[in-house]
């Protein structure tokens, strides 16, 4: 299934707005001590949660924003076929299914800063404006290394950079809705 990347830029801005809006809507009435709490054991707080997608978003928007920042405009590109890589694709089956994952031991949850809902807000605004700037540049042509692989020879275009992040906190957004469930 091909898309336009104009398609796919008006699902993932929609997708990251309501995403971000869930969350916000989520996390805001809570507490430090909810925003603490697990609600069994081995799993994640709310707070983990959103410092895990803190760290996994300061990972991928850098060298998405830098490429798109870089890239020339192309008012044609929107037109155009989006296609993933192989290896975006891959991430984004293996990131939206269902079933649990261990997350790499460099995004396993730390202890969440003091103000990480906001700074996770902030920093989710801050992919979703790279998104909009990058409306017209080639997303087929713009390729950057995995972020906890940068060895691979394979490369991500920036559309399954933008891909994977709308799909990573799909996940967890379903993950704090069954924290905040249990407080």
């Amino acid at each position: 299934m091909f898309t336009t990347q104009r398609e796919l830029h008006e699902r993932l801005t929609a997708d990251m707005a309501a995403n971000h809006e869930r969350i916000a809507t989520l996390c805001r009435p809570l507490d430090a001590r909810q925003l603490e709490h697990r609600p069994a054991e081995g799993s994640w707080s709310v707070g983990e949660v959103l410092e895990h997608l803190l760290v996994a978003n300061e990972l991928f928007l850098a060298p998405v924003a830098a490429l798109v920042q870089a890239a020339p405009r192309d008012p044609a590109a929107p037109s155009r076929p989006w296609r993933p890589t192989r290896l975006g694709a891959f991430f984004i089956r293996t990131v939206e299914r269902g079933k649990p994952l261990a997350a790499p031991k460099a995004l396993r949850p730390q202890t969440p800063r003091p103000d990480v809902l906001e700074s996770y807000l902030a920093f989710d605004a801050r992919f979703a404006s790279v998104l909009a700037d990058a409306a017209d540049r080639d997303w087929n042509k713009l390729r950057f290394a995995p972020p906890l692989a940068r060895w691979v020879p394979l490369r991500f275009n920036v559309g399954d950079g933008f891909r994977f992040h709308a799909g990573h906190v799909r996940r967890h957004l379903a993950q704090i809705e069954r924290a905040v469930a249990h407080l």
